[in-house]
């Protein structure tokens, strides 16, 4: 008789419903195209200038996450090259393109372990620690981007705020008020607890936390920009602040992580906002596809680099 751990069973599990519902979107969004193909097809003229500006912003934007990793261990007195933090970034963004669940993170936690011996537990109560901290600067900066919508161009959407005042309030509770989670055996207060010993390994360094605030701001603005280039590459007019709202929405779709890099989660959530706009469905999946793709491409071009210098760097 083979015995098989139930975790390992229930991790093995997740993955293949993963990789079903990966091939059930793909399929969806072809049939799609091929039925509106007569619409889509002419959206298809992308233009090389923006297309080449889109590349440039994804680095820009892979930098950014790999500084949000440099200055998170240096907490711990690591100092990580420009090497090792943006290679780490890079390998993060291929890994979870090819693997669900944000297997990217145990990437960065095998090589810290390895070479630094930084505990996995510190890594990953820490890095829950930040995302506590983004997404609150998320609701905010999406808060007010909500606002400014309305106002300029005439377009609200009360779902959007009312989710967005949730985050931030339960966002909020977590940093400013810290409360005591019972230590039981329970994977929801496991992972709770998780998050308040990260945030307290960074909320006593008023200059970390105003460090890793502003990265991720920048991290808004950059897939903002990103996105509305992807979009004037395709010719398509959009409205700015729109887009750059749409960026924070893709921040909160990490939530919903059942998918590698959220294939088709992502492409629902452009569409249906471009279409909710005024920008349309179909130039928003056209859209989301050519900025998935550009995504791809950076990623598969330089991870085997930095996989390789890393791994050098390791031995």
């Amino acid at each position: 008789m083979v015995y098989i751990k139930k975790d390992n069973f229930v991790d093995g599990s997740r993955r293949y419903i993963s990789v079903l519902i990966s091939l059930s979107l793909v399929i969806g969004f072809g049939v799609y195209i091929w039925i509106r193909r007569e619409r889509i097809l002419p959206l298809l003229s992308v233009s090389p200038i923006y297309l080449a500006i889109v590349i440039i912003l994804g680095c820009i934007f892979t930098a950014a996450s790999g500084l949000i990793t440099k200055y998170l261990v240096a907490v711990f007195g690591i100092r990580l090259p420009i090497k090792e933090w943006f290679g780490l970034a890079i390998l993060t963004t291929m890994t979870n393109c090819l693997i669900p669940l944000q297997s990217g993170s145990s990437i960065r936690a095998i090589y810290l372990k390895r070479k630094y011996g930084l505990p996995y537990s510190k890594f990953v109560s820490t890095m829950m620690g930040i995302y506590v901290l983004t997404f609150w600067t998320a609701s905010i900066w999406g808060i007010g981007l909500s606002i400014a919508i309305h106002y300029i161009y005439g377009v609200f959407s009360i779902e959007i705020v009312l989710f967005l005042v949730a985050a931030n309030i339960l966002m909020s509770a977590f940093l400013l008020l810290s409360p005591t989670i019972p230590q039981r055996k329970n994977r929801l207060l496991i992972f709770l607890r998780n998050i308040l010993d990260g945030w307290s390994e960074i909320r006593d360094s008023k200059r970390l936390v105003l460090i890793l605030g502003l990265l991720s701001v920048a991290g808004y603005i950059l897939k903002g920009l990103q996105l509305f280039f992807t979009y004037k590459a395709l010719a398509l007019n959009v409205k700015f602040l729109a887009i750059c709202l749409l960026s924070v929405l893709l921040f909160f779709s990490v939530l919903i992580n059942i998918t590698p890099a959220n294939l088709g989660i992502q492409e629902a959530i452009i569409s249906f906002f471009s279409a909710e706009f005024g920008m349309g469905f179909n130039e928003g999946l056209i859209a989301a596809l050519l900025f998935r793709l550009v995504t791809m491409v950076i990623a598969f071009t330089l991870g085997p680099i930095f996989s390789y210098l890393l791994i050098k760097e390791r031995r």
